[in-house]
């Protein structure tokens, strides 16, 4: 095949040929019964006991999207050549496309072995060569069409060798040591905790670091309550207790505060500038929320605070204090007992929720 005669677009089609609509089975119609899709033409790859409506892509490993890569043959000798050669490869590459578009699936999969026919100088063997971006757009520009053609050429097969490049990158090895369990924080690690928020020269982050340190561990907040709290939520009661109404659990849930951090929060209310947002913690509401609060404070040394420990202390301390390991899992509105249980491993030796605790995960 000579590459300068070569172009993307082509004509070749599926061997599978195209599904029939019946619009008797189907609810995906017009008024005038015709098939409701953008592009008004059927998908490649049914087969008789099949039935795929067009959709706007397909995803990968799908029954439809390898009825469509697997079924597809070009009507050009070398490239036939190629996919038989290469067939492994080629379904990997058009996979790392991600969701194929319908529109242009037949082009996609055409292009893929088309990049390796317009690579002649590099070991087609190797896919590192063959997928290198240069090497991409040297084949590009064998192209002979329209600049269109080209740029969509390229467009197509760059984002198969960027994803490519992304799904091979080498990860981090997990270590097989048993994670550490974190413990409850000391009293001296909260205060230290407390230092810093005192010494931030911005007022907003000096409050909400503040309240985020207060109701971790005097409510046991995680960080889709504080997500979602909003400081008229923070409820202080005529008899100076405090209590944080929760929604970050399915249901929602009123916390009374524990001391010392119910006064902490009493003074911050009444300290809080009227102009401040009503959130009590300022951003989008993502999961970056708390992780952006963090990164604005200037901790000159000192670890940050973990809410997952900071919510550990606070139940630790109530497992001292008497409350029942049931009761606990409701006010964290938890559906097992993995978050009291993980607590309950710190109880002093001879504890009876320890040895409760240890009795039930033993059952």
């Amino acid at each position: 095949m000579n590459p300068q005669s070569t172009s993307p677009g082509g004509d070749e089609a599926s061997t599978l040929g195209k599904a029939r609509v019946d619009p008797s089975t189907s609810s995906s119609f017009d008024t005038n019964g015709a098939a409701a899709n953008p592009t008004g033409t059927a998908i490649h790859g049914v087969g008789s006991n099949r039935k795929y409506w067009r959709a706007d892509y397909l995803k990968p490993t799908s029954d439809a999207w390898r009825d469509q890569v697997h079924g597809y043959r070009p009507r050009n000798a070398a490239l036939r050549s190629i996919q038989d050669e290469f067939f492994d490869d080629y379904v990997q590459l058009v996979s790392a496309y991600g969701n194929l578009p319908i529109g242009i699936a037949t082009t996609v999969c055409r292009n893929v072995l088309l990049t390796y026919e317009l690579s002649p100088l590099v070991d087609r063997k190797d896919m590192a060569q063959v997928w290198n971006t240069k090497n991409v757009r040297a084949a590009a520009a064998a192209i002979r069409g329209s600049q269109t053609t080209r740029e969509e050429f390229t467009t197509q097969m760059l984002r198969v060798a960027y994803n490519r490049q992304a799904a091979i990158v080498d990860r981090p090895v997990r270590s097989s040591k048993p994670t550490e369990k974190k413990p409850p924080y000391t009293s001296g690690e909260l205060a230290s905790f407390l230092a810093v928020a005192q010494t931030q020269p911005c007022q907003r982050t000096r409050w909400e670091l503040d309240a985020f340190i207060s109701l971790g561990a005097g409510a046991g907040a995680c960080a889709r309550d504080l997500r979602f709290l909003r400081t008229d939520e923070i409820t202080i009661r005529r008899d100076g207790t405090v209590d944080a109404l929760f929604r970050g659990k399915k249901d929602l849930r009123l916390i009374p505060v524990a001391e010392p951090w119910a006064t902490r929060l009493r003074e911050l209310v009444a300290s809080r500038p009227e102009t401040m947002s009503p959130w009590a913690i300022i951003g989008t509401r993502n999961a970056n929320l708390i992780l952006r609060l963090l990164d604005r404070v200037e901790w000159t040394g000192t670890q940050r605070p973990l809410l997952s420990r900071l919510r550990t202390t606070w139940i630790f301390e109530r497992l001292l204090g008497g409350c029942r390991m049931d009761t606990l899992q409701d006010l964290l509105g938890e559906s097992t007992f993995k978050a009291v249980g993980h607590a309950a491993t710190f109880l002093p030796a001879g504890d009876s929720d320890r040895d409760r605790f240890r009795a039930e995960v033993q059952r």
